[in-house]
């Protein structure tokens, strides 16, 4: 079973708000390069959304949680951090660059202020999933799709460095975020407590 699957059958049926071509071309714009296909399916099924009251995923086309201004906003955020003067963690040794085609895209944010980037390899076009430890200093890279390292997340792995693993006693709490004004959130619990 691919690991897309099975985060549909841990998180169970989403709202499918499927995202237009202009929302995808905004969130491509910002990012400097189109991002993967199960990064893009689970956003269409689900976002926005928090899972396990701890992880946010945006969608290209909504007033409120839009990735692309969110993307845009982060961005600009990291383009102007002074990764030397602040003694930031080193990426491959390096001060890590941000934006598409090959450096650090934020698809995802935490409650405890940690990013998910991906990043596009220039050497095979494959994507990694990459995330810095501000306690340990160091940025963790995953060779995996977004949709097994969201899998291992949310089944309680540490897949955003020492002590991130997120534990849940029953099925995973899944926060439907609201879209556009006069939305309200809307909670739910997952089918099962795959993992």
């Amino acid at each position: 079973m691919e690991f897309i699957d099975r985060i549909f059958g841990l998180i169970g049926v989403g709202e499918r708000r499927s995202a237009s071509a202009e929302g995808w071309r905004a969130v491509g714009q910002a990012a400097g390069v189109e991002l993967p296909d199960d990064f893009k399916r689970i956003v269409e099924a689900y976002a926005p959304v928090c899972l396990s009251s701890h992880l946010t995923i945006r969608h290209p086309d909504t007033e409120f949680f839009n990735l692309a201004d969110w993307l845009s906003s982060s961005l600009a955020d990291l383009a102007v951090l002074d990764w030397i003067a602040n003694e930031g963690p080193k990426y491959h040794g390096e001060v890590p660059t941000f934006g598409g085609p090959y450096g650090l895209i934020p698809v995802a944010s935490t409650d405890r202020r940690e990013t998910v980037f991906l990043r596009q390899c220039a050497e095979t076009g494959d994507w990694v999933v990459v995330s810095p430890s501000a306690d340990e200093g160091v940025f963790h890279e995953f060779e995996q799709s977004f949709s097994e390292w969201l899998f291992r997340y949310l089944s309680g792995e540490e897949m955003v460095g020492r002590n991130s693993a997120i534990r849940h006693r029953d099925r995973l709490l899944v926060e439907n975020l609201p879209k556009f004004p006069g939305d309200v959130m809307t909670s739910r619990r997952g089918p099962a407590a795959e993992g």
